[in-house]
C-alpha cells in the first residue's frame, strides 16, 4: 500500500495594499484649544469683575460724604469719573456672566456717579451761539522753576486781552520781559516769588487799562491772589481774579485749601451783588477737579464753569504728560468761572503749555446784552 503523497498547500492570495481612509475632521478636536483658553480666561475675568466691583463700591460713596475728604480719598474723588467706563463695562460683563452680586455693585456705583458727572449738562441749554466775543481771557500755570520761552511765545500767539498767571516766579518774570510779553501787556498787577521760596507767585496781565487792582491773601494764609478791574472797549466793567489754591495733600494742607475756597466763595458772592460790575471772571489753578466738593460748592453759589457751559466738562488740563509723566489719569484742575447777568461763554479751549505741567485755558466771553 502506497503512502499518501503530501499535498502542497495553496498559496494565500496576496491582497492589494489599500490606502488608509481619510477621517473626517473632528469638530470636537478643533475646538478643544478654544475651549481650553475660554476655560482658563473665564475664572480670571470673574476675579477681575469682583476686584473692580469692590474698587468701584469704595470710590463711589465718597460722593455722598458731606465734607471735604482728606488725602488719599480726595485723589480718589478727583479721579472718580474714570470709574464710570469701567463700571459700565463691568455691569455689561456681569449681566453676561449672570453674576448678580457684581452687577448690583456696578449698578449702584453708576447710580451715584453718572448723575454726579453729568451735573453740568443743563448748563449748555439756552446758549446763544450767535453772540461774538467781547473779551478773551487766558489762564496759565507757568510752572515756577521752569521758565520756557516757548510758553511765553504761546502767550503772545494766543493774543488774549487778559492773562491770568499762576506760579509767577522771579525767573519767569524775566523771561516774560525778554520775550516781549510784558510789552504786549503793559498793565499788570503781580507778586512774584522765587521758585526756591515757593510756587505761589501770582499775576494778572492786561492790554486794557486796569482801573483798580490788588494782591491780597487767600483765606488768611500766606498764599496770594490777584484781582483787577478793567473796562472793555464797549464800556463793560469786569472784575478778574487769578487764583492758585494750595493742594490738599495732607490734613494741614486740606484745612488750608478748604479755607481758601471758602474765602473765594465769599468774594464771588460779594461781587455778584455789586451792581457796578457787569461781569466776574475767576480763573486759575484751583487744585480741585470737577468731582471735588469744593468745586461744587463754588459753582453752587451761581458762578458758571466755562468748560461746563460749552459742554466740555470732561476736558483735562493736568498733568501735561510730556512735562510731567505721572502715572495718574488726567483731570481738570484749571478752571475759568464766570458770572454776570449778560455774560455768555462763546468758546473755551486748552493750549499746549510747553514747559509747564498744566495746559493753558483760553475762554472767549460775550458781555453785551
Amino acid at each position: 500500500m502506497s503512502s499518501p503523497v503530501p499535498m502542497k498547500p495553496e498559496p494565500e492570495p496576496i491582497s492589494e495594499p489599500t490606502e488608509p481612509q481619510a477621517r473626517a475632521p473632528s469638530s470636537t478636536n478643533a475646538s478643544a484649544p478654544a475651549l481650553t483658553r475660554r476655560a482658563r480666561l473665564l475664572p480670571v475675568l470673574d476675579r477681575w469683575l469682583v476686584v473692580f466691583a469692590v474698587g468701584s463700591a469704595l470710590v463711589a460713596p465718597i460722593r455722598l460724604v458731606p465734607f471735604q475728604v482728606p488725602f488719599p480719598f480726595s485723589a480718589f474723588e478727583a479721579e472718580a469719573r474714570w470709574v464710570i467706563p469701567f463700571a459700565i463695562a463691568g455691569l455689561a460683563l456681569s449681566i453676561a456672566r449672570r453674576s448678580t452680586r457684581t452687577a448690583i455693585a456696578y449698578g449702584a456705583c453708576l447710580a451715584i456717579l453718572v448723575p454726579w458727572s453729568l451735573e453740568w449738562l443743563p448748563a449748555t441749554l439756552g446758549r446763544d451761539d450767535s453772540r461774538h466775543a467781547d473779551l478773551r481771557v487766558l489762564s496759565t500755570n507757568l510752572l515756577a522753576p521752569s521758565p520756557t520761552p516757548a510758553l511765553a511765545r504761546e502767550i503772545l500767539a494766543i493774543d488774549a486781552d487778559v492773562v491770568l498767571v499762576q506760579e509767577a516766579s522771579d525767573e519767569w518774570w524775566a523771561v516774560l520781559e525778554t520775550e516781549g510779553v510784558l510789552a504786549r501787556y503793559p498793565h499788570h498787577v503781580e507778586e512774584t516769588h522765587s521758585f526756591r521760596e515757593d510756587y505761589m507767585g501770582i499775576a494778572i496781565l492786561s492790554r486794557l487799562p486796569i482801573t483798580r487792582s490788588a494782591v491780597e491773601r487767600l483765606g488768611g494764609t500766606f498764599v496770594p491772589y490777584a484781582w483787577a478791574d478793567i473796562t472793555t472797549e464797549d464800556g463793560q466793567h469786569v472784575r478778574l481774579y487769578s487764583i492758585h489754591t494750595w493742594p490738599p495733600f495732607a490734613p494741614s494742607l486740606l484745612e488750608m485749601h478748604v479755607d481758601q475756597m471758602a474765602h473765594l466763595r465769599h468774594l464771588a458772592a460779594r461781587d455778584r451783588e455789586d451792581d457796578a460790575l457787569d461781569a466776574i471772571v475767576i480763573g486759575g489753578d484751583f487744585n480741585a477737579s470737577p468731582m471735588s466738593r469744593q468745586y461744587r460748592l463754588l459753582r453752587d453759589i451761581g458762578v458758571t464753569s466755562a468748560h461746563e457751559r460749552m459742554g466740555r466738562g470732561f476736558a483735562t488740563t493736568w498733568p501735561n504728560l510730556p512735562v510731567l509723566p505721572v502715572p495718574v489719569p488726567p483731570m481738570r484742575l484749571d478752571h475759568v468761572f464766570v458770572a454776570g447777568e449778560h455774560v455768555e461763554v462763546v468758546s473755551v479751549r486748552e493750549g499746549i503749555g510747553e514747559g509747564s505741567d498744566h495746559l493753558p485755558v483760553l475762554v472767549e466771553l460775550s458781555l453785551a446784552p
